[in-house]
């Protein structure tokens, strides 16, 4: 029976057989993890678009602001102008 089990056919053999059944947990882990994290990625989704919506808002509203109390230099314009573009990009988003 010792010599059986240490001839190279048997070790070939044993190697081969766990060698699939470790392929197969890990298959199942990998389908479970799947299955998990696809209705987060779902809710995940769900709530960029709330923040962009959230965001668009906020940057509108503080472009508007800056407008009408907005000094008359350069920096005061690239300030503006980062705030309209921001409001642009979180707008296009949604």
């Amino acid at each position: 029976m010792i010599l059986l089990y240490n001839s190279p056919d048997v070790k070939k053999y044993y190697f081969i057989v766990n060698k699939g059944k470790d392929m197969r947990k890990l298959l199942l882990i990998m389908i479970t993890l799947w299955m998990t994290v696809s209705p987060l990625s779902a809710d995940k989704k769900a709530q960029q678009n709330g923040n962009y919506e959230r965001l668009c808002k906020l940057f509108t509203q503080k472009a508007k602001a800056y407008k009408l109390h907005m000094r008359d230099d350069t920096y005061a314009q690239a300030t503006l102008a980062s705030y309209e573009k921001r409001a642009k990009v979180f707008c296009d988003k949604k």
